[in-house]
C-alpha cells in the first residue's frame, strides 16, 4: 500500500468516528449503513465495534458512553481510551455533510489492505510447508473473493427506488424484443419448453435444484441440458463430475446426441449405420464450449476457483455439478456439511453476473415410502438447507420405474410400456414462475428424455 492511499485511509477513519462521537446517532446510521469493521484498522476497528454494540442496546452515542464501552469491552489499551477519542472528536472529525466524502478513501485503503493481509497469509502457508500450494490456494479463495465482490460492487447495498424502477423498465424492453421474435422466455433454452416457460429461461444469478432419487435419470437429464446450452446458446458451459468420470459422461453425451441404442453402445455391438451416427456425434461434440471437471471430494472453494478461472478464458451461461452429496464440506454432520456446501454455492450464485448454476441432488428414501412413490419439496429437507438456498428446484419422477407401480398398473390392464416411457419434472420452487408438473418422455431404447407429444399419457398413475 502507497503511503498517501494509508494516510488518506487512516485520515478517513478518523473523520468518520470523530463524526460520530460529535454527532451521536444521526452520524452513525450513516456511517453504519456504508461500512462495516474490517474497512478500520485494529485500533479504530475496536471503536467501532464498541459503538455498534451501544447501538444494538439502544443506548445514546456519546463520547463518554464510548469510552465506558470500551472499558467493558477490555480494548482501552488498544484504543487509546478516552484520550484517544477526545483526540477524535477535537481534531479530526467530520461534518454528517462530508460523511459520504470519506467514504471512498476508507474503502481504497481498507482493500489494500485486506489484500496485504491475504498475500502475507497465503506467503506464511507456503513458507511453511504444512500443506501443497494447491491446498493453500483452496484456502485462501474464498477470502479473494470476498474481496473482488468489494471492489465489483463498492459494497454498496442501498439503492433508491428511483434507480431501480429504470433497471426494471429496461428489462421489461428487453422482454417486449424476445417476444417480438417468437421467444416467451428471458433466460438460456434448457432444450425442453416447458422449463424454459416455467423457469424464464435459465437466467444469470440464479440456482436451480435438480433432485432425484438414484437412478432416475438426474444426470441423464442434466447432460442433455449442457449438450443443448453448449450447441445453441454461444456460451461456455462447464459441468463438474462428483461421481461419474469424464469418460462416462463423454459417453453418455456421444450416445444421446447420436439416438444409438444405449445397451448396444455399452456393449459395443451397434451397427454399420449406428457406428456412422457416433462418429458423427463425437465430431460435432468435440467442437462444443464444453469443458468436464472430473473432481471426487469436489469442495466449495475449489469449485470457485475453477469456475473463476473458466470464467476468465470464457463467456460462461451454465455451470453445472453433478452432484451436491458427492461434495466435501465442514461440519460435524452430514446436515451440516450440505448445509455449509449449499449456502456456499448460493453465496458464489449470488455475485452481478454470475453463470447460472444448476446443481444436482439426491433425494431421501421419503418417497420410496409413498403408494405413488412421488417426491416432494419436503423430501430435500435432509439434504441440509438447500431447498431454500436454491431459488428453483425441479424435481424428477418416473413411476414406471418402480416394480409396485408397475404391477399395479398391468392389474388395471393398461399397458406397461406406456406407464415405463412417463417421466415428471415437478416444479417445487420458482421464484417466480408457476410451480406443478411437465410431463416428459423417457425413451427406454436411447435412454434419454424429450417433450412427449400432446396425447402422450394423460391421467394421473394410480394404485
Amino acid at each position: 500500500m502507497t503511503d498517501l492511499v494509508a494516510l488518506q485511509g487512516m485520515e478517513a477513519e478518523r473523520a468518520l468516528l470523530g463524526c460520530v462521537i460529535e454527532f451521536g446517532k444521526k452520524a452513525w446510521l450513516q456511517v453504519a449503513e456504508f461500512t462495516d469493521p474490517d474497512d478500520f484498522n485494529t485500533q479504530n476497528r475496536a471503536i467501532y465495534e464498541a459503538i455498534a454494540a451501544l447501538d444494538v442496546e439502544g443506548l445514546d452515542l456519546t463520547y463518554l458512553t464510548i469510552g465506558q464501552q470500551i472499558e467493558r469491552d477490555g480494548t482501552t489499551a488498544a484504543t487509546g481510551g478516552r484520550m484517544y477519542l477526545s483526540e477524535l472528536q477535537t481534531s479530526h472529525l467530520c461534518l454528517p455533510c462530508d460523511i459520504a466524502s470519506q467514504l471512498h478513501p476508507l474503502r481504497e485503503a481498507a482493500i489494500k489492505r485486506r489484500v496485504g493481509d491475504v498475500s502475507l497469509s497465503l506467503a506464511a502457508d507456503l513458507e511453511s510447508g504444512t500443506s501443497t500450494p494447491a491446498e493453500t490456494i483452496e484456502r485462501h479463495t474464498d477470502a479473494v473473493l470476498r474481496l473482488t465482490d468489494a471492489i465489483h460492487r463498492g459494497q454498496r447495498i442501498a439503492f433508491p427506488i428511483a434507480e431501480v424502477i429504470p433497471e426494471v423498465l429496461d428489462g421489461y424492453g428487453e422482454m417486449m424484443k424476445l417476444h417480438e421474435q417468437g421467444r416467451s422466455y428471458a433466460g438460456i433454452d434448457s432444450g425442453f419448453p416447458g422449463l424454459n416457460t416455467t423457469l424464464n429461461g435459465f437466467l444469470p444469478e440464479e440456482m436451480t435444484v435438480l433432485a432425484a432419487r438414484p437412478s432416475i435419470g438426474k444426470t441423464t437429464l442434466a447432460l442433455q441440458i449442457v449438450g443443448h446450452v453448449a450447441a445453441n446458446s454461444g456460451k461456455h458451459v462447464g459441468m463438474w463430475s462428483c461421481e461419474m468420470s469424464r469418460g462416462q459422461l463423454a459417453g453418455r453425451l456421444v450416445q444421446m446426441t447420436s439416438g444409438i441404442d444405449a445397451e448396444a453402445f455399452r456393449k459395443g455391438r451397434l451397427g454399420h449405420v449406428e457406428r456412422g451416427l457416433m462418429v458423427s456425434a463425437a465430431g460435432a461434440l468435440s467442437e462444443l464450449p464444453l469443458t468436464i471437471y472430473e473432481t471426487p471430494g469436489l469442495t466449495v472453494p475449489k469449485f470457485v476457483a475453477m469456475a473463476e478461472q473458466l470464467r476468465a478464458r470464457h463467456d460462461v451461461g451454465l455451470l453445472v455439478i453433478d452432484h451436491l452429496h458427492r461434495m466435501d464440506g465442514p461440519g460435524s454432520s452430514s446436515y451440516e456439511r450440505q448445509s455449509a456446501i449449499s449456502q456456499g454455492l448460493r453465496n458464489y450464485s449470488l455475485p452481478t453476473g454470475s453463470p447460472h448454476m444448476l446443481v444436482l441432488a439426491q433425494l431421501s428414501r421419503k418417497p420410496e415410502e409413498r403408494p405413488d412413490k412421488r417426491p416432494q419439496l419436503a423430501d430435500l429437507r435432509d439434504a441440509g438447507g438447500i431447498e431454500q438456498d436454491a431459488v428453483n428446484t425441479l424435481l424428477l419422477h418416473r413411476p414406471g420405474f418402480y416394480a409396485e407401480i408397475r404391477a399395479a398398473w398391468k392389474r388395471k390392464g393398461d399397458p406397461v410400456e406406456q406407464l415405463i416411457s412417463h417421466a415428471e419434472l415437478i416444479a417445487g420452487k420458482t421464484r417466480f414462475g408457476p410451480t406443478g408438473e411437465m410431463r416428459l418422455h423417457w425413451d427406454v431404447q436411447r435412454a434419454r428424455f424429450s417433450s412427449p407429444a400432446p396425447t402422450y399419457l394423460t391421467e394421473d398413475v394410480e394404485i
